[in-house]
């Protein structure tokens, strides 16, 4: 029965990933890693089965932290470490990479490992939120500074060169603008009440050299 199970598999999480999670409970106890491991070449059946994993398993996960904290950091069992860095993978592909800060910011996420993969897939702004949550601060700017760059030399130029007026602030590339910025800058401001104060001006300083940085680099 497994191996009829196991065969089919594709076609089960294509009709119900819910139930396919529950049948991976029931016959392979729990081993989510098989599954994901047969789906591998299937991009958007991965996604929707390690998605619907994370649902289901969630609250076990952050248990699994919780009781770890004290003996090995904050951090789950390698059962649920491998199934996390598999969805890294599955995330940083151009069809899914749109959703991948919602993950990679949650704590539970395994900062180095994750880091590794999203740097090998150019996953910017990924890199941007997990050297944030491991208080790589310098580098968490300069990497959303280089995401503020790469949305293209039309938008830039339009955000540096109209007036505040004239800009159409509904466009989703200047409201992504606008959303990156202000974390570049709460960065900043929340560091600012836990550094000295020559730290502080440090990295304002750092993020203000990098912000001004961008028209330079578009237009290069």
């Amino acid at each position: 029965m497994k191996d009829l199970i196991f065969d089919h598999i594709a076609g089960f999480v294509q009709m119900d990933p819910a139930q396919t999670v529950k049948l991976c409970d029931t016959w392979f106890d729990g081993d989510y890693n098989a599954v994901a491991r047969a789906l591998k070449e299937q991009k958007d059946l991965s996604f929707n089965f390690l998605h619907t994993v994370l649902l289901q398993n969630e609250h076990k996960i952050i248990a699994e932290c919780e009781n770890s904290q004290h003996m090995q950091g904050y951090r789950p069992s390698q059962k649920y470490i491998d199934l996390l860095l598999h969805f890294v993978e599955i995330l940083c592909n151009k069809k899914h990479r749109s959703r991948i800060v919602d993950f990679v910011q949650r704590s539970y996420f395994p900062i180095d490992e994750s880091l590794r993969i999203c740097e090998e897939k150019q996953a910017l702004e990924a890199c941007a939120v997990l050297c944030r949550r491991n208080q790589d601060y310098n580098r968490a700017i300069e990497l959303y500074t280089q995401v503020l760059v790469d949305l293209g030399t039309t938008i830039v130029h339009t955000l540096f060169d109209v007036t505040l007026q004239d800009m159409d602030k509904s466009n989703e590339h200047i409201q992504r603008f606008d959303e990156i910025l202000g974390h570049i800058v709460r960065i900043c401001d929340k560091q600012s009440s836990r550094f000295a104060k020559r730290e502080q001006e440090d990295l304002w300083k750092h993020a203000l050299k990098h912000v001004f940085s961008i028209k330079r680099q578009v237009f290069d």
